[in-house]
């Protein structure tokens, strides 16, 4: 078989970015928040982007469907620019959060500024606002990364290998060269699955989030609709000891209500959510810059995982427009990130400290309410982590 010769696409000089031209094009692969988010800020620039996707949508993908105040504020500010390009805010504004700590229930307040956005109906809506805007999207099309020596990066597809002038990989951490990746600790590290139900007694009611956090690990459940029920769990990885993350939490917390229920046991097929905490050795490299996923992601109990990618999808975007070379594009992405992983590090260390048994001791035998405790996870969760 004959190897595909590289092709260099076409460059143009860019319109509409109040600085240097960068005259040429720009690819992203996967179309999820970060991917999708990127290109819709480059095209409302007047940037040519290309955009492949391996999946078709709409797609089944249930993780990431409740967003913090901080996300939903980012997302409305990508969405709703004005001239032109207004998108309404999809989902269900969130009217409350419980944390359920043994006996103990913690109610926050979110006044609506959280939200609870199915991901096919968020997919779908950045995917309209991008291909809206200009971007060229292609569905069902597969691209592999090709990484050399010298630091560039092409994207292999179909027939062809192309070398734009950037590439975004927003497609997780499939296919991700080995050198990019960072292996978590098994000590710290978490698994996931998500999965949907038509609410039952046991979900809260519509635009309601119930938080249930037992031994080494946790439980959300929020209701979108009449017909939807979002479901997601984390297990501690070494709590596991090769079961699924389901079975290991109701092994860990036998006298648990929420894991009797037969409604919630998850279907064969529920979504696995990668492990995390993740955070990738590098960033990026040359031509080459990381986002969404492939950037990293904490805890999710925060609704923060949605917010992280479009984050990083905004710094990505403008560290390539706003340095003259790769090098100091490289850095300026670096330090940006950087400054939000010492931000989501809080999370993570919340999270960690109410899972534990401890916890779950000490606030089942504290008599009178937690104020602290209250403002703590309001903030998390309504102001979010940035």
């Amino acid at each position: 078989m004959v190897k595909p010769e590289p092709v260099e696409l076409e460059g143009r000089r860019d319109r509409g970015t109040g600085g240097s031209s960068r005259g040429g094009d720009i690819v992203i692969v996967g179309a999820g928040p970060g991917g999708c988010a990127a290109a819709l800020r480059l095209a409302r620039l007047g940037h040519r982007v290309e955009l492949f996707e391996q999946a078709r949508f709409p797609r089944n993908k249930v993780c990431g469907g409740c967003l913090s105040g901080d996300a939903v504020e980012e997302l409305e500010t990508l969405l709703v620019p004005g001239r032109g390009f207004i998108f309404s805010l999809p989902g269900t504004p969130v009217q409350s959060i419980e944390f359920i700590i043994g006996s103990r229930r913690i109610r926050t307040s979110p006044r609506n500024r959280c939200r609870i956005i199915p991901r096919d109906l968020l997919d779908s809506t950045l995917a309209d606002a991008a291909s809206a805007a200009g971007t060229r999207l292609r569905f069902g099309e597969k691209a592999r990364l090709i990484t050399s020596d010298d630091g560039m990066s092409r994207i292999e597809i179909s027939d062809r290998v192309v070398t734009p002038r950037w590439i975004l990989w927003a497609a997780g951490l499939a296919h991700v060269p080995a050198s990019f990746k960072h292996r978590s600790r098994k000590s710290s590290a978490m698994v996931g699955q998500a999965w949907s139900i038509r609410p039952n007694a046991v979900c809260p009611p519509m635009g309601h989030i119930a938080l249930h956090w037992l031994h080494g690990g946790y439980v959300g459940l929020a209701t979108v609709d009449t017909d939807r029920c979002l479901i997601a769990l984390a297990a501690r990885t070494t709590s596991l000891a090769g079961q699924k993350p389901w079975d290991a939490l109701k092994n860990l917390n036998p006298r648990s209500p929420l894991l009797e229920p037969v409604a919630l046991i998850p279907p064969s097929g529920a979504l696995a959510i990668s492990s995390f905490p993740y955070r990738p050795r590098s960033l990026g490299r040359g031509n080459l810059l990381m986002i969404g996923d492939a950037a990293g992601f904490e805890e999710p109990f925060s609704g923060e995982g949605i917010g992280q990618a479009l984050r990083s999808a905004r710094e990505a975007v403008d560290a390539i427009l706003n340095e003259n070379s790769y090098d100091a594009a490289q850095r300026h992405y670096a330090t940006a990130m950087a400054a939000h992983r010492r931000i989501r590090r809080r999370t993570r260390w919340l999270a960690a400290a109410l899972r534990s048994p401890v916890a779950n001791l000490v606030l089942n035998r504290a008599i009178g309410p937690a104020p602290w405790l209250d403002r703590l996870l309001n903030h998390v969760h309504v102001k979010g982590t940035a």
